[in-house]
């Protein structure tokens, strides 16, 4: 027990201006199939959107990433799957 409180370094995590939310790239690095099937299931659906829109917001602020967070805050499931035919047609999501 000495040991590992001895080897134990406290870490100071501070948030940078680099390290915000990056949902939205991290989802368009995903494998197609792997976006396919977060769009595709009710519930991971509207939590992707809403993370993946917070996350644009934060990024970029123009009116197509606005009126895509406030429609995939609003609309919820069925916007999801909007965006799950959308990503199909266009290998990205809609208003992004």
């Amino acid at each position: 027990m000495p040991f590992l409180i001895a080897n134990y370094q406290k870490r100071s995590y501070n948030i940078r201006r680099g390290d915000t939310m990056t949902f939205d790239k991290a989802f368009k690095k995903q494998p197609r199939l792997i976006q396919i099937l977060l769009l595709l299931i009710p519930v991971v659906n509207w939590v992707t959107e809403i993370l993946v829109r917070t996350s644009a917001l934060i990024h970029q602020r123009n009116l197509k990433t606005v009126i895509g967070f406030v429609l995939g805050l609003f609309l919820g499931f069925a916007f999801g799957w909007v965006d799950l035919i959308w990503c199909l047609l266009f290998k990205h999501l809609i208003f992004q």
